[in-house]
Formats: C-alpha cells, sequence, structure tokens
C-alpha cells in the first residue's frame, strides 16, 4: 500500500508542478501508524510475555512467529487491526488459563433432567450394532427440553459435528471440558463465557442418533472421564 501511495504522489508531483498540497498531512499520518505500530508491538509483547508460561510449545512458537511478522512486515491499518481482532478470542481464553482461580472445578451439575439410558465405557453402538468405547454418557429426556451448562465456563465450540450434530463444547479450566451433543440447536456462541446452570441449547436428536437424547462427555487433561463421577453427588442417580 506504502509503494502505491508513493507512486500516486509522485503523479501527482508531475501533472502539477510546483503543488505541495498534503505533505504536511503524509507525514502527519506517517507518524501516526508508526506510533500505532510501536504500541501494538508492545501489547502483543507483553500479553505473550504474561501468557507463555501456559501455554504448549506449539503455541509458543506460533506467538514468536506472530510478532516477528509483526515486527518485520510493513502492514496496513487496516489490515493489522483485522489480524488483531481475529487473535483476540485466543488470548482472552489464555488469559482465562492464567489467571483461572475463580473458575470453579466442581461439583457438577445435571445438563438436563432426565435419565442416564448408556453409561461411560465399552458398549455395543445402538446404531453401527459393534462394540465402541462409549466416552461420555446417554441422558434420555423429551426433545426440547433445555440443556445447561453443568459447570461455568467459557465455550470453546458451538457448531455441526458428523457424529453428535449439534455440539457445544464448554473449557472451564486448564485441564476440565465437557461437551454437549445431539443438540436441538444451539444457544450460545464460540468465545461467549457462561455460568453454571446457563441454558446452551436445547435437547434433540441431530447427528447419529435412535432418538431424543443428550451426549454428555467429561474430559480431564486431555482424556474422557466417567461423567456420573463428576456430577454433583445429590443428582447422580437422578
Amino acid at each position: 500500500m506504502k509503494r502505491a501511495f508513493g507512486r500516486s504522489l509522485r503523479t501527482f508531483g508531475r501533472t502539477n508542478p510546483g503543488r505541495r498540497y498534503g505533505v504536511k498531512s503524509v507525514k502527519d499520518k506517517s507518524r501516526l501508524r508508526s506510533n500505532i505500530r510501536n504500541l501494538t508491538i508492545c501489547i502483543v509483547v507483553v500479553l505473550i510475555i504474561l501468557l507463555l508460561k501456559n501455554m504448549t510449545f506449539s503455541y509458543a512458537q506460533r506467538a514468536t512467529a506472530g510478532i516477528k511478522a509483526i515486527i518485520t512486515r510493513e502492514y496496513d491499518i487496516g489490515e493489522r487491526i483485522s489480524s488483531l481482532k481475529g487473535a483476540i478470542p485466543t488470548l482472552r481464553r489464555s488469559i482465562l488459563r492464567v489467571f483461572n482461580d475463580d473458575i470453579p472445578s466442581g461439583p457438577m451439575e445435571m445438563p438436563v433432567e432426565g435419565v442416564i439410558t448408556s453409561g461411560y465405557g465399552m458398549r455395543t453402538h445402538p446404531v453401527f450394532n459393534v462394540e465402541l468405547r462409549h466416552e461420555g454418557i446417554d441422558i434420555s429426556a423429551p426433545p426440547g427440553e433445555p440443556v445447561r451448562a453443568a459447570l461455568a465456563g467459557v465455550v470453546i465450540e458451538a457448531g455441526s459435528h458428523p457424529q453428535f450434530g449439534n455440539i457445544v463444547i464448554i473449557e472451564h479450566n486448564t485441564d476440565l471440558k465437557t461437551l454437549y451433543g445431539h443438540l436441538d440447536n444451539i444457544r450460545v456462541k464460540e468465545n461467549q463465557e457462561v455460568s453454571q446452570g446457563e441454558i446452551i441449547g436445547q435437547l434433540g436428536s441431530t447427528g447419529i442418533s435412535t432418538g431424543p437424547h443428550l451426549h454428555f462427555e467429561v474430559w480431564r487433561n486431555g482424556r474422557p472421564v466417567d461423567p456420573v463421577n463428576e456430577l454433583n453427588p445429590g443428582l447422580k442417580d437422578t
């Protein structure tokens, strides 16, 4: 963009000899862009230093590459702002991971009022009729029943899944996530904060399903665990 802008000024000078319109304005804009760029670099560097202690190696590599790109490349102001806007949700979630002492880790509430019809572990798949590991529990309830967040957290995925249909995944802290599948509809968006018991969708039968139910998973440290062991003791036998 700078080259194009420079060519435009040179052309203007040739067709309008002796005229000096806009020179001061150009210098002011250049100085403003330089100041914004320097401020952006400082903000990004401070955030990265704060977050590196809680980021995986791959995230750290990407962060370093991003800093180098900002320092070495000449960006258009609009392009830079758009790029930063796209990175804000990831940075926000990373900051929450660092300062997550106020996010509870349990006990969880039952995500929907119903009956557990299929437990955690190996089972014969009701559709494929083969032995497969069931990484969550199935809770049967009437279609349209409100599905609620089992625990407070941040929505990291809200969309469609080939097997579970409409799903919502909530991150509660650095090592705890919950998944809600086969939803009829979704009422939350990615990067949205939710409180415990907040409605995130309605029960349905989307995806590969034999009838209306909620597929509910709990993941700790990147591995699925039995959701029944995470639920509020008073609700386990509901």
